[in-house]
């Protein structure tokens, strides 16, 4: 098999290819080998942990995103932002 050295650009890309598609990147941070993989086939529906997981990710992202927007840099003349 071949070896092949990435770009700069590609070797900084991680996820999913696009919304449909079945592959994704991956980066393995010790060696910097740069993978393409199948993305897994699900089957089923979610289970209630896996729901309870979603929700809890999106509370996160949320309280994530207001707090950014109250905090972000350039705000009421700051440009490094809140020291919180």
């Amino acid at each position: 098999m071949a070896r092949i050295t990435a770009i700069e650009f590609i070797q900084g890309m991680s996820g999913r290819l696009s919304k449909n598609g079945g592959y994704y990147f991956s980066t393995d941070k010790k060696s910097g080998a740069l993978y393409v993989r199948r993305c897994p086939v699900r089957t089923g529906a979610p289970t209630e942990e896996q729901l309870a997981c979603r929700e809890r990710f999106a509370e996160i992202s949320a309280l994530t995103a207001k707090w950014f927007a109250q905090n972000k840099p350039g705000r009421g003349g700051d440009p490094t932002g809140s020291r919180a």
